[in-house]
């Protein structure tokens, strides 16, 4: 058996945990921000006035048919994330 870790430590392990997750976190926000302004400026050079309320629009539409898709399923009622209530 291994000897517990100090507070030290944990708190280490802690920090760096935490550090790791928000550089994810961080980068992933990055890329997205990126490859929305590559989308807004290609719909521009195809002549869209206004590119963001189709981009908008297009999110809305495809979150609407994911939501559709996902309620069918197979068929199975989801458990009920409450049990005993």
């Amino acid at each position: 058996r291994t000897p517990p870790l100090s507070p030290a430590r944990r708190r280490g392990a802690g920090v760096a945990i935490g550090a790791f997750v928000g550089t994810l976190a961080g980068g992933t926000l990055w890329c997205s921000l990126k490859v929305d302004a590559a989308a807004e400026r290609w719909l521009r050079r195809r002549g869209v006035g206004r590119p963001r309320l189709l981009m908008a629009g297009a999110a809305g539409v495809v979150g609407g048919v994911l939501e559709h898709l996902d309620a069918r399923g197979d068929g199975a009622p989801s458990p009920d994330p409450r049990p005993g209530l």
